[in-house]
């Protein structure tokens, strides 16, 4: 397909569908940053063009749109040479890697899991396993897991259940004070 006949294609209703389902399923949430302004839905693969499924879709922000076409373009639409690029640009080898919402670091570290159903909270801390009573966090099930980075910044990706409905956020909480992390698994 070239270039006008896929700029015919995303005026076409089929696409706008896929589009704001794409839109809706992220949440308006470019799927990388998390960031909500200036949202694209980029093919994964332009293999299934008119007949996609939401997951040859993603939604990025336009910087993440950007650098996903750069990194395609280098690549010449090879998967493993695109994965190898993208890891050579933002230092990590798998381009499903989390990475730090600050700093784009890819070697991150559990340092506290936390489960809220109901005001029963339990954490999973360096330090053991701690269950106790506290306030509800509306109503479902609320699930965190703090992450430090390789350059300090602490952040949580959360997720809220409730109804069969799955909700997820990412929050930032800066850079550990003490300068350093005591990550779960070396507890």
């Amino acid at each position: 397909m070239d270039k006008p006949e896929y700029a015919a294609y995303l005026k076409t209703e089929h696409w706008q569908t896929m589009r704001r389902l794409a839109l809706d399923a992220a949440e308006g949430r470019c799927q990388v940053c998390n960031g909500t302004e200036q949202c694209d839905v980029h093919h994964r693969s332009y293999d299934n063009i008119g007949r996609e499924k939401l997951n040859d879709l993603c939604v990025l922000c336009r910087k993440h749109h950007g650098m996903a076409h750069d990194i395609a373009e280098a690549s010449a639409g090879v998967p493993e040479v695109a994965a190898s690029i993208w890891s050579g640009f933002s230092g990590f080898a798998d381009a499903r890697a989390m990475l730090c919402p600050v700093c784009w670091d890819a070697c991150q570290h559990p340092v506290e899991v936390s489960i809220n159903a109901g005001g029963a909270l339990t954490l999973v801390t360096y330090h053991g396993i701690r269950k106790r009573k506290t306030a509800a966090e509306g109503r479902g099930v609320v699930v965190r897991i703090t992450f430090e980075c390789e350059e300090g910044h602490r952040w949580v990706l959360r997720w809220r259940f409730h109804k069969g409905v799955t909700y997820w956020d990412v929050e930032e909480k800066g850079e550990w004070e003490d300068g350093g992390c005591l990550t779960i698994w070396r507890g």
